[in-house]
C-alpha cells in the first residue's frame, strides 16, 4: 500500500510539473505549421517576436539580399554621399546580363544613364538583377568593395549569422564578369529569417519612404509595365483579407527556394513576416499571418504600474511609458510586466525620492515575451508625478 501511495504521489507531481510547463509556454517557438524551412514574424515597432520556426537557421536568401543593398544606398543618400538623382552609366556587361535568360530583369541599354532612384525601383519592384549590379556601382565600387559595405551595414543593423558575396543574391558563378575572384561559383548569400526581419525593420524604421516604392503594383520602365514580384499587394488575387500588405521583397533560387519578406498593417499595427524555402511563399505567408492572429491579441496604450517609494513625501507613484506602445498578448493568457528599477534610484524593492517627472526610473519587462534581439520585451518608464524627498520627520513617519 505504501508503495502504491509513493507511485501515485510521483505521478501527481509529474502531472503537475508537465501541466505547469504547458500552461507557461507561449506561442512563440512553433512546429512547422507554416510549410517553409524557416518562418518568422515580428511587430515592426517593438520587435516583439510573434512567430518563430527555425528563425536562427542560416539559409540562402536569394533576392531578399537586395534589401540590404538598398539599406546601404539609403544610408549613403542620407549622409550626402549619393543623391536619388545621381546617374549611373550602364556598362556593356550589365546591358548584356539584363537580357540574359535565367535572370529577373528589366532591360538596360549600354551607355545609357539611369538615376539611383530608377535603379532602386527596378531592384525592389521587379527584382532587377542587372539594375542592382549597376546600383552597387553608384559610387564606383566593384563587387568586393560593395560586399564590404554590406558587411558594415549588417553589423550596424545587428545581424548575427550571415554570409555575403554580392548585392544581388545570385550565386557567385551567375554574376558573370562581376563575380568575386577566388570564390566558389556556388557561393550564395545566406542569412537567418530573424536577420532578414531585422533588415526589413531597419529599412522601415529609418527609411519609411521605401514602402512608397514596394507598394507599387507595377514598374514603368522604358515605356513598358512590369508587375511587382510581390503578389500579396492589394488588388491581386493572392492578397490577404485582414492585412494591407505594402512590401517588401521576394527571393528565388535553387538553394533558397521560394522566399518572401512581407510587411503590412493589421488593425493599425505593422507586422513583418519572413518565409524561407516555402511551399508557395504567398500562401504560406498568409498562413503565417493567420497563425499570428490566432495566437496573439494586440493591446495598445501606455504601459503603467504603481511602484513603492522610499524617502519620499508619498509612499508610491505611478510610472508609465512616454508613449503608447503595442504589446501583443497571448490569446487567453495575458502576461503581466515586472518593474525593474534603474540603479540610480533602486532602494531594495522600492525607488528612492526625489523623483522627477521626465526622468527615467526603470523599465517594465515582460519576461515571457521576447523581442527580435532574443531579449525580454521591455519599455523604459517615467514617474507620472514629481516626488519630493521627505524631511526628517516625514522620513521617520514613513517607516511606520
Amino acid at each position: 500500500m505504501k508503495h502504491i501511495k509513493q507511485v501515485l504521489v510521483s505521478f501527481i507531481i509529474t502531472l503537475v510539473t508537465v501541466c505547469g510547463v504547458c500552461f507557461n509556454r507561449l506561442p512563440i517557438a512553433h512546429a512547422a505549421t507554416v510549410d517553409a524551412h524557416a518562418a518568422f514574424a515580428i511587430d515592426a515597432q517593438t520587435g516583439q517576436v510573434l512567430y518563430n520556426h527555425n528563425g536562427d537557421q542560416r539559409l540562402a536568401v536569394a533576392s531578399m539580399s537586395k534589401l540590404l543593398t538598398v539599406a546601404v544606398i539609403e544610408n549613403e543618400i542620407s549622409s550626402g554621399k549619393l543623391k536619388w538623382s545621381t546617374k549611373v552609366k550602364i556598362t556593356s556587361a550589365e546591358a548584356k546580363l539584363s537580357t540574359a535568360s535565367g535572370y529577373s530583369n528589366v532591360p538596360l541599354k549600354a551607355s545609357k544613364q539611369y538615376t539611383v532612384k530608377q535603379l532602386t525601383q527596378a531592384a525592389l519592384i521587379k527584382s532587377g538583377d542587372a539594375a542592382t549590379i549597376a546600383l552597387t556601382r553608384a559610387q564606383g565600387r566593384n563587387t568586393q568593395q560593395f560586399v564590404q559595405q554590406m558587411g558594415t551595414m549588417a553589423k550596424r543593423i545587428g545581424l548575427s549569422n550571415y554570409r555575403l558575396y554580392n548585392g544581388v543574391g545570385l550565386e557567385n558563378g551567375d554574376m558573370a564578369s562581376f563575380k568575386l575572384p577566388k570564390t566558389a561559383k556556388a557561393a550564395e548569400n545566406q542569412m537567418t529569417a530573424q536577420d532578414v526581419a531585422k533588415v526589413a525593420r531597419y529599412l522601415i524604421q529609418n527609411y519609411p519612404a521605401v514602402l512608397k516604392i514596394t507598394k507599387q503594383r507595377t514598374l514603368r520602365w522604358d515605356g513598358k509595365d512590369y508587375p511587382n514580384s510581390n503578389e500579396l499587394l492589394p488588388g491581386n488575387a493572392a492578397a490577404p483579407q485582414k492585412v494591407k500588405v505594402d512590401g517588401l521583397k521576394t527571393g528565388t533560387s535553387d538553394k533558397a527556394g521560394q522566399c518572401l519578406v512581407s510587411t503590412g498593417t493589421y488593425q493599425g499595427h505593422r507586422i513583418i513576416t519572413v518565409v524561407m524555402h516555402a511551399n508557395n511563399r504567398f500562401s504560406q505567408t498568409k498562413v503565417l499571418y493567420e497563425e499570428v492572429f490566432a495566437n496573439w491579441q494586440p493591446v495598445r496604450g501606455k504601459q503603467r504600474q504603481t511602484v513603492s517609494v522610499s524617502h519620499g513625501q508619498r509612499k508610491n507613484v505611478q510610472v508609465e511609458t512616454k508613449h503608447a506602445v503595442t504589446v501583443w498578448q497571448p490569446q487567453h493568457q495575458p502576461v503581466k510586466a515586472q518593474f525593474i528599477a534603474d540603479a540610480h534610484v533602486k532602494d531594495g524593492q522600492k525607488i528612492k525620492a526625489p523623483l522627477k517627472k521626465n526622468t527615467r526610473v526603470g523599465k517594465l519587462q515582460y519576461r515571457k515575451l521576447m523581442n527580435i534581439n532574443n531579449q525580454p520585451l521591455q519599455f523604459g518608464v517615467y514617474p507620472t508625478n514629481e516626488v519630493k524627498r521627505a524631511g526628517l520627520f516625514g522620513w521617520f513617519a514613513s517607516l511606520f
